[in-house]
């Protein structure tokens, strides 16, 4: 009987520690990717690939360390906003189509997301025409398309900001605003990097990029922000006899009625006899004074509030 129970107990634990070490496997090898096992994100670059917010460069590698390009972020972006839940990304497609994506080259694998980020006015139409001379974003940039893509809009003018990092002085001034509002929500972090640098130009890396959205995403989808603008709709069919609105009418002219007289304007009266210009009269002149001493000066001396020459 005892020996039964013993085996029933080593069983058990055995099938615990099996089950462990199956989700442990499990967690660590959901993602094929060979180079993020040394990566400070590697949990969420894992998290932002489960959630479909950003890919790897191929099925094997993630390049943790490549520089994000404009467009990529503006992908990742609408993913996280359900852009596609919000709008017909098709019918934007072709609103932007001529104007901007043909005319500035934008790729074929986020046309649908870049016309979005213009409608939601997460970037600026004139935006785009300078990625193909910047196709990298910087930590200012992306932090100021993720915290629109909250909905939050500032005036920079009449918003005044306090950053405790070192290099704030090398933050555009409109950027700000915006990125102490994730400071606030807790997307980046109030200390910055080791020197306590925000390093707003610096090309943002694959694994930051990871992690802020990682983060972004989680508190979007607590939050449920709004976009800053309406999506598009579409106009309902017709129901009905439409009545059509009554245009007010001008009113005309009201007819003249009598005789009407024109005021007589008064003409100029003629000169008579010569006319005589006024004398102007001199102005007297000043005497110039005679200098009491003449010299050069060679030293001011100023001491103790004291001039001395």
């Amino acid at each position: 009987m005892r020996n039964i129970k013993r085996r029933l107990t080593l069983l058990l634990i055995t099938a615990m520690i099996l089950s462990s070490i199956t989700v442990l496997y499990a967690d660590n090898n959901a993602i094929t990717f060979t180079d993020i096992n040394n990566s400070w994100a590697k949990q969420n670059i894992i998290n932002v690939y489960n959630k479909g917010l950003m890919n790897g460069i191929s099925d094997t590698l993630f390049k943790p360390l490549d520089k994000v390009t404009n467009y990529q972020a503006l992908v990742s972006i609408a993913r996280m906003t359900k852009a596609k839940e919000k709008y017909d990304l098709a019918a934007l497609e072709s609103k932007y189509k001529v104007g901007i994506l043909d005319k500035y080259n934008v790729p074929s694998y986020a046309r649908q997301e870049v016309a979005y980020s213009i409608e939601a006015g997460i970037i600026k139409a004139e935006d785009v025409s300078a990625f193909s001379v910047q196709p990298y974003i910087n930590k200012q940039v992306v932090s100021y398309n993720i915290a629109r893509a909250f909905g939050m809009t500032y005036d920079p003018q009449k918003t005044t900001v306090f950053l405790g990092y070192k290099d704030s002085m090398f933050i555009v001034q409109e950027f700000k605003p915006y990125i102490r509002s994730l400071v606030d929500l807790g997307i980046i972090s109030s200390a910055g990097d080791a020197n306590g640098n925000f390093n707003p130009t610096a090309a943002i890396t694959r694994d930051v990029f990871a992690k802020m959205m990682d983060v972004a995403s989680d508190k979007y989808n607590e939050l449920k922000p709004t976009a800053p603008t309406a999506p598009i709709t579409t106009t309902p069919p017709t129901t009905g006899t439409e009545t059509t609105p009554t245009v007010p009418t001008v009113p005309t002219t009201p007819p003249t009625t009598g005789t009407e007289t024109t005021p007589t304007v008064p003409t100029t009266p003629p000169t008579t006899g010569t006319e005589t210009t006024p004398t102007v009269p001199s102005v007297p002149t000043t005497p110039v004074p005679e200098p009491d001493y003449t010299g050069t000066v060679e030293q001011v001396i100023i001491e103790y509030g004291t001039m001395v020459v």
